[in-house]
């Protein structure tokens, strides 16, 4: 719809927006704003709270894949930003 003119702009998560502005064509045509001025999404796997396992398994994976630079490479490719953040894995231990 923003390239049909009938739009200016849309409001949606960095992991939503990222991805389809980095995968339309003409994706150079789109302006990102960051999270210094909106507040920062976040996106949460669901698991029973009585599966321990798990979420250590998640959280074990994710840490790999942060220390040996998967993450940055994926978050690169996939949503065109440049960062291996995770935000608080081990909140829910």
């Amino acid at each position: 719809m923003i390239k049909a003119g009938r739009i200016d702009g849309v409001l949606t998560g960095t992991v939503y927006g990222g991805y389809y502005a980095k995968h339309l064509a003409g994706s150079n045509d789109y302006k990102l704003i960051g999270s210094d001025v909106f507040p920062q999404d976040e996106v949460a796997v669901g698991i029973r709270k009585k599966d321990r396992t798990p979420v250590k398994k998640i959280n074990y994976a994710l840490k790999v894949l942060q220390k040996d630079g998967t993450l940055r490479q994926i978050n690169k490719k996939w949503l065109g930003i440049d960062t291996d953040y995770l935000g608080p894995v081990d909140q829910f231990k």
